[in-house]
């Protein structure tokens, strides 16, 4: 089976295929959301709070990924990213963040930092078989 945290197939890495919207997954199929999980799980939840949101985690080196206009990345909320410059273009790119969670996610926050799959049975299953 592929790395979950892969970012999947649709997204060039190629600097050929540069545009405007560009981001910075750090070790791509590296497992990223296993490690943030991890270091949640030593310190706490509280963790990212106090780190201001950026947990001193060590991460692989960053793979760039290059999107066309109308591309969709999909990618799990603990997978180490960051955004990319708007270096080639005069136009404004704009991006949408979306989170998805289950009823009842605020009261188990927490949870959802140091077992990536807390939420996402199904997905536990197959990544499991």
């Amino acid at each position: 089976m592929p790395p979950l945290s892969s970012p999947g197939p649709p997204v060039s890495t190629s600097p050929s295929a540069r545009s405007p919207a560009t981001a910075a997954i750090c070790g791509s199929g590296r497992a990223t959301h296993h490690l943030h999980a991890a270091f949640f799980a030593v310190r706490g939840a509280g963790a990212f709070a106090a780190a201001g949101g950026h947990p001193d985690v060590e991460l692989p080196e960053p793979v760039q990924i290059c999107g066309r206009r109308g591309d969709v990345l999909l990618a799990h909320y603990l997978l180490g990213h960051n955004i990319g410059g708007n270096y080639e273009s005069e136009c404004t790119r704009r991006a949408l963040y979306w989170r998805l969670r289950i009823p009842g996610h605020t009261d188990r926050w927490a949870d959802c930092l140091t077992d990536p799959w807390h939420e996402y049975d199904n997905i536990r299953l197959l990544y499991q078989a």
